[in-house]
């Protein structure tokens, strides 16, 4: 696959959609960023959600622990400064100890006609013995007593894995 960014390769597996059926499209992009751990991991979360990828790998130059830090920590004022370029109406945190957070996150789609997406899920993290961080995040029912679905909303439905490894 041809990358549109200089010193960027990418490639993509795409198998074409059988009628009635779920497709998956899995992506892949390699490139060196000079910036800042919290740049680089927020613009792969960004573009990864936006393009809609299942899978992707990066390397950032950063130790494990900032990069994690900056995924856990969803209610830092860094974060919500750019909520309405995203595309953001709501997001709301509630830790529930140092490993595991709930976490309502709701999005304008940005084309006129469909309503709001809300995900409601519940994030955990943990540190392996080779250094990696794993965080997770799946879909929760934990967070409907207290905080209904607002009006119009659709409840969309995610489960992500994301794996950080210090460079060898």
């Amino acid at each position: 696959m041809e990358s549109p960014y200089a010193g960027v390769e990418m490639w993509i597996n795409y198998k074409q959609q059988v009628k009635g059926e779920r497709s998956i499209t899995l992506g892949k992009a390699e490139g060196l960023a000079d910036c800042a751990a919290e740049e680089a991991c927020a613009w792969y979360f960004e573009y990864c959600s936006n393009e809609r990828n299942r899978e992707g790998e990066a390397t950032i130059d950063a130790n494990v622990e900032a990069c994690a830090a900056y995924e856990f920590q969803k209610d830092s004022s860094a974060k919500f400064a750019g909520m309405k370029e995203r595309r953001y109406k709501d997001l709301r945190v509630r830790k529930l100890n140092d490993h595991s957070q709930l976490y309502l996150n709701v999005r304008k789609l940005g084309i006129t006609g469909l309503s709001d997406r809300e995900w409601r899920m519940k994030c955990l993290w943990k540190r392996e013995e080779d250094g990696t961080v794993t965080t997770v995040y799946e879909d929760t029912l934990d967070l409907n007593e207290n905080i209904p679905i607002g009006a119009g909303n659709v409840v969309g439905s995610v489960t992500t894995t994301l794996q950080f490894k210090p460079l060898p």
